[in-house]
């Protein structure tokens, strides 16, 4: 049985000679033209055999120059619930002979390393990059892999960031199997035939131009051309899934992690001989601080514990697990106090996109839901995360919260123009030789916060200093750093604090009786409101809402005397996408100027790229203004 997403072809013919592969596919001279590597063929074949999958793989790469290198290497992993059977792998030359031919054994090979946070994990990586001396050449490589549960049964991708020629996916399965797709991206139906008890399945696409590879894409963009594959019914880990819905994602994940949360008679906490003293959000606050501060985010990975969490009795005694040992933990500290909390399965921001009309389990992340009147949204991962404040990753996303009764969707909170704020506050000196000295204070929140303190810890000495510096425009070319202090790097709490004494290298320019001073110290247009939307046609990823306000003090030697001193008229304008303004006053011994910027959304639609264009063109103006001390003639 099969539930589908779009209409079904039925006879097995070539679905290339119905349709054109792809919207706006291409003539293929007209596909290679710009390309420097190009798949010739991606063929998938699978076969379903009871809770388990055979998946053929052959494809074909050429790569045309030096730049399509990017290109000229082979990688596969395999684990527990994947293995790497039959492998070649062969180099041929331009006329497709056989230069070198590599089999499993040949290949080098990488186990125990994951993701950064992982000091274990029991994936193990086969890879070799192959070079030849001319162009064009090809690597060609065939191999059979054998997964041992249709979770890991997700589907399969036709485009990528070089031209595909050809890729077809084949499905052989019982006709009782019952599973469900979805096509993206792509104009394709499936051809199904009929053999006895068994049914085929076959996707084809020709032509598949490269996806275009463009700055700051929102999670989403661009569609990419592929087929999502999920069984209705699986087991993995003792864990039954039945029916594609959200509810039983819930309910499956509830199966494979409820057996792993502490018990009463497990723990004895020093939160529960101060329970009467601490209530609601107060007490909620200090186990989340508690289960923060005291965990750290590492993770062993082997087998299930990819997917199931460790027992917290295990990550407590240890001092460290990954998300979802974090979270079962802080979860486990939280039920023992009678407070209702859930784990949260996501997909972080800039990792794609869930699609809530296509329930299945692609997720990266586990993160925490409590209710105490209202939602308190926690991930005990982050270390420099205040209570109930979200890093950007979590924030205004698509989550499945795990609840009694099965997984529930839900968005996450987003974060506002007044949570992300930078605030620059300078005060500038002009001395009588006219040299500018400026002491700058430079305050982090919101989701500027984290990400401060964390670049600022990596960094030794030396690093810090041009760190430090760079936060001034042209950096060490245009300043002299005297002195700095760096506060709250250590505290999620506060925001990171940064004082910058520094001095210009260069005197303020005097032309005849008349001194020029450039108000805006900081940069003027960021890397977002820089990018050229001339031909875009896809919304800027804006990161997230934010304000920026920078606020001078301009003063100088009591030895000038000035006849008047002119400062650019305040400016203030408002658009759809946010805010920018200027104001200017002169106040007898100072100049005081206050800049602001902000943005409301955490996209630019493109219906809004005229508006931006006007914005820009304002900035770059206000930029090109001066104050001018006209000095008094002696």
């Amino acid at each position: 049985m099969i539930r589908i997403i779009i209409p079904l072809v039925f006879g097995l013919i070539s679905i290339s000679a119905i349709l054109p592969g792809i919207a706006g596919a291409v003539e293929k001279t007209d596909l290679l033209s710009d390309a420097d590597a190009y798949y010739d063929y991606k063929i998938r074949q699978c076969e379903i055999k009871g809770d388990k999958a055979e998946i053929h793989t052959k494809e074909k790469i050429t790569v045309l120059n030096a730049r399509g290198l990017d290109y000229n290497s082979f990688f596969e992993q395999e684990g527990r619930y994947n293995k790497i059977k039959r492998l070649k792998v062969r180099l041929l030359d331009a006329d497709g002979k056989i230069v070198i031919e590599d089999d499993k054994d040949d290949l080098e090979k990488a186990c125990g390393f994951g993701d950064d946070f992982q000091i274990y994990t029991d994936i193990c990586t086969y890879f070799k990059e192959y070079k030849y001396p001319t162009y064009p050449f090809s690597l060609e490589y065939e191999y059979d892999m054998e997964i041992s549960s249709l979770f890991f049964w997700r589907g399969e991708r036709f485009q990528h960031y070089i031209p595909v020629l050809k890729a077809s996916y084949q499905l052989n399965c019982p006709s009782e199997f019952d599973f469900n797709f979805k096509v993206y991206g792509l104009e394709i139906e499936p051809a199904i035939e009929k053999r006895g008890d068994e049914s085929i399945y076959l996707w084809e696409a020709e032509n598949i131009p490269a996806l275009e590879d463009i700055d700051y894409e929102p999670d989403g963009y661009p569609v990419i051309g592929r087929i999502s594959l999920i069984a209705v019914n699986f087991k993995m880990g003792g864990s039954q899934f039945d029916g594609q819905s959200w509810k039983s994602v819930g309910d499956w994940h509830r199966q494979l992690s409820e057996d792993y949360y502490l018990t009463a008679d497990s723990v004895y906490w020093f939160m529960r001989r101060s329970s009467d003293a601490i209530t609601g959000d107060s007490l909620i606050s200090e186990i989340y601080r508690e289960c923060r501060d005291k965990t750290r985010y590492v993770s062993v990975s082997i087998g299930i514990g990819g997917w199931r969490p460790h027992h917290a009795e295990l990550t407590k005694s240890r001092g460290y697990g990954d998300c979802k040992d974090m979270s079962t933990l802080l979860i486990s500290y939280l039920r023992l106090m009678e407070i209702e909390s859930y784990p949260v399965l996501a997909l972080t921001r800039g990792n794609g996109k869930t699609d809530l009309d296509f329930p299945g389990f692609d997720f990266n992340h586990v993160f925490v839901m409590a209710v105490n009147k209202d939602t308190i949204w926690m991930d005990p991962t982050c270390d420099f995360c205040p209570f109930s404040d979200l890093p950007l990753g979590d924030e205004n996303i698509p989550v499945v919260v795990i609840t009694d009764t099965g997984g529930v969707v839900v968005n996450t909170p987003g974060s506002t123009v007044d949570d992300n704020r930078i605030i620059k506050d300078a005060r500038i000196f002009i001395d009588k030789e006219g040299k500018v000295s400026l002491k700058v204070d430079i305050a982090y929140y919101g989701n500027y916060s984290p990400s401060c303190k964390e670049k600022i810890r990596l960094l030794d000495e030396d690093e810090t200093k041009i760190y430090i510096t760079g936060l001034l425009p042209g950096g060490g070319k245009r300043f002299r750093l005297i002195d700095y202090d760096i506060k709250n790097t250590g505290s999620a709490d506060l925001p990171p604090e940064i004082n910058i004494d520094a001095v210009m290298k260069k005197q303020i320019d005097e032309i005849g009786n008349i001194l020029y001073f450039d108000p805006n110290i900081f940069e003027t247009l960021n890397k977002y409101e820089s990018l050229d939307l001339k031909n875009r046609h896809i919304p800027v990823n804006w990161s997230f809402p934010f304000l920026r306000s920078d606020r001078y003090v301009i003063r100088w030697d009591s030895s000038y005397v000035f006849d008047s001193v002119y400062v650019p008229p305040t400016d203030s304008n408002q658009f759809d996408f946010g805010r920018i303004g200027y104001d200017y006053r002169y106040c007898g011994d100072s100049v005081v100027v206050n800049l602001h910027r902000s943005f409301n959304d955490y996209i630019l639609p493109v219906e809004q790229f005229d508006n931006f264009e006007e914005y820009r063109e304002i900035v770059k103006d206000v930029a090109s203004r001066y104050i001018k001390f006209y000095k008094k003639a002696l």
